[in-house]
């Protein structure tokens, strides 16, 4: 039970601290998860999907709000649409 209401408070702190910052979450989200004894390789596939979900929220919020430039996104990485 102490387990669980750690991860679930250590996941919030995580979502509100990137939601502020842009990122970050693994600062708080991964050593919370090796140190309660998860393997290493499964804390970093958790953090993976948990930095996938956020990124997936984020995209939705910018499209929802109409923050769209127009411009796709494989064009907004070329160098030569920046002219």
């Amino acid at each position: 039970m102490l387990e669980t209401l750690t991860l679930l408070l250590t996941g919030f702190a995580a979502s509100f601290f990137s939601a502020l910052a842009g990122g970050g979450a693994g600062l708080l989200q991964f050593p919370a998860l090796v140190l309660l004894g998860l393997p290493f390789a499964a804390a970093v596939a958790t953090h993976k999907v948990a930095v996938v979900a956020l990124g997936v929220g984020s995209t939705a919020r910018h499209l929802r709000e109409g923050a769209s430039t127009g411009v796709s996104w494989a064009c907004a990485r070329c160098w030569v649409c920046r002219a």
